[in-house]
């Protein structure tokens, strides 16, 4: 029971709050330069992740392409 309560405690806490007036502003929110380096960062991460990730497992399979190379050497 002590489990539940807290559980609503905890999403009221969350929720609460942000359905106020003032948070609704939509002007009132400015990024400082640590939110904007973050956010440059994490999407330089991103990016590295999917080149590493397409040079170890590639788009196009190397197989299908030297298949599709022959098939075309056998048609000439």
């Amino acid at each position: 029971m002590l489990c539940a309560i807290g559980m609503w405690l905890e999403r009221y806490l969350i929720i609460v709050p942000l359905s106020e007036p003032a948070s609704l502003c939509a002007g009132c929110l400015h990024a400082s330069w640590v939110e904007w380096s973050m956010l440059a960062g994490l999407s330089a991460g991103f990016v590295l992740a999917l080149v590493l990730f397409s040079k170890f497992f590639p788009i196009i399979s190397i197989w299908e392409m030297e298949k599709e190379d022959r098939e075309k050497e056998k048609m000439n």
